[in-house]
């Protein structure tokens, strides 16, 4: 009996090796399981605590990514107690939902938005109480799933001008360009701040014909806008001028609002909109080192021949909102309170025009 054993070795070298490695796999199976799962719960728990302002601020589809990741992440782990008594299937079973999960979570983890800053929130908070912004008047704001409501506190004592639908720009906290957009609510131009799923403007471009008509239905009649126009800061800019020139033509020969402005902040189109009869106002930065001065300048062709191009010396990308810095982006010379405030003043009078005639 014992030769027979030794035999069967001799004939065999490889197989207690090969046990060992298949031993030595099963037993990671589960550890590695356990770890992912674990790393999903992590991951999801952090940009939820850490981001829970723009959480709630924003589109509910990032929440919903968490939500998901959060119940992936349970389940590995059950997953992974189950394992150490099901060998047979641990290596069958990681090699199948590994890759997904860990793209999941790659995903989860890029996607984490940009604040708004302490300044914007309180705006939004001091909303409320007319006069308290130290504007002329105060602000309305209403925050839906898909949008932010801005209009004039008492609009009966508002002269209503041109309105603005406005992109935020990519995986920034649509709340942070309140601090921004107040001035512009208050000079009489209503604003309404989409929240597109996920962060990405590009993901629902046609945006803005929801937020016109949810802002007609919640606004007072006499706070209408007669005209609109559309912007939108960086990928938003993209996204808006996808927008006007699908819509501005056809909204053109229609009753009530119609497209006819286009704001870029720190943007531009990624087609050619130098056929149309929009008027289009591009608002960028010098020391912007994401939309920088020479893609602003290669990209003029695309705008129509009379577009007022407003270049602000010393501003960096993120100043084009309030939410902090951006990483890549150049470094400000000029204080954020000036930045803003030149961005605010070239964006109320290009508002202010379209109201004049033709």
């Amino acid at each position: 009996m014992t030769d027979d054993a030794d035999n069967r070795t001799e004939a065999d070298p490889d197989s207690r090796l090969g046990g060992d490695s298949a031993a030595s796999t099963l037993s990671t199976g589960p550890t590695a399981t356990a770890l992912l799962g674990l790393a999903c719960l992590g991951v999801a728990t952090f940009a939820a605590v850490t981001s829970w302002g723009a959480l709630a601020g924003s589109h509910p589809a990032y929440g919903v990514v968490l939500v998901v990741l959060w119940l992936i992440g349970l389940g590995l782990l059950v997953t992974a107690t189950l394992l150490y008594r099901r060998p047979r299937s641990r290596s069958r079973w990681w090699s199948v939902a590994a890759l997904p999960v860990v793209l999941l979570l790659v995903v989860a983890v890029y996607l984490r938005p940009f604040p708004a800053g302490d300044r914007a929130i309180g705006i939004i908070d001091m909303s409320s109480q007319p006069g308290s912004l130290g504007l002329r008047g105060g602000i309305r704001v209403e925050s839906t799933p898909a949008r932010l409501l801005l209009s004039p506190a008492d609009s009966g004592e508002t002269s209503i001008g041109a309105g603005l639908v406005f992109y935020p720009g990519a995986r920034v906290d649509p709340r942070a360009y309140v601090t921004l957009l107040a001035p512009v609510v208050e000079a009489g131009h209503p604003v309404v701040v989409v929240k597109p799923p996920l962060g990405f403007a590009l993901l629902d471009i046609d945006a803005a014909t929801g937020a016109i008509e949810a802002f007609e239905a919640w606004s007072d009649a006499d706070a209408e806008p007669d005209r609109w126009a559309v912007g939108g800061h960086s990928l938003g800019g993209v996204a808006a001028s996808d927008y006007a020139l699908q819509a501005a033509s056809a909204a053109e020969g229609e009753p009530g609002p119609y497209v006819v402005g286009l704001v870029l902040w720190a943007s531009y189109p990624a087609s050619s909109l130098a056929e149309t009869d929009l008027r289009v106002l591009s608002v960028s930065g010098t020391s912007d080192a994401l939309t920088t001065p020479a893609e602003i300048e290669e990209s003029k062709d695309l705008l129509p021949s009379d577009t007022d191009f407003v270049v602000i010396e010393g501003a960096n990308h993120a100043q084009f909102g309030d939410y902090g810095d951006q990483g890549g982006d150049g470094e400000a010379t000029i204080s954020d309170e000036e930045a803003r405030t030149r961005i605010v003043e070239a964006t109320i009078l290009f508002l202010d025009q379209l109201d004049e005639p033709d």
